[in-house]
C-alpha cells in the first residue's frame, strides 16, 4: 500500500464514523482530530500503544485539545 493509498484508506475508515479508535502511531487519532472534528466529537475513547504515539498524546493532552480520553499504553522497563 502507497502512503496515498494509506491516508485514502484512514480517511475512509473516519467516514464510518467510529465510536472507539485503536491507533498504532497516533496518525488515525490525530488524523480524526485534525480533519474529522465532527466524528472526533462522537468518539468515546481511544487507544495507543506506541512510545512516539504516547509522546503526541501527551503533547495533545498539555495543549487541551483531545476531543475524547485516549488509553496510552507502552511497556517500559
Amino acid at each position: 500500500m502507497t502512503d496515498e493509498e494509506f491516508d485514502n484508506a484512514q480517511h475512509e475508515l473516519l467516514e464510518h464514523e467510529p465510536d472507539f479508535i485503536l491507533d498504532d502511531g497516533f496518525e488515525l487519532i490525530a488524523k480524526v482530530h485534525a480533519d474529522h472534528p465532527d466524528v472526533a466529537a462522537n468518539v468515546i475513547g481511544g487507544g495507543e500503544q506506541t512510545t512516539v504515539g504516547i509522546t503526541r498524546l501527551e503533547a495533545m493532552e498539555r495543549d487541551e485539545v483531545l476531543q475524547f480520553p485516549i488509553y496510552g499504553a507502552t511497556t517500559r522497563r
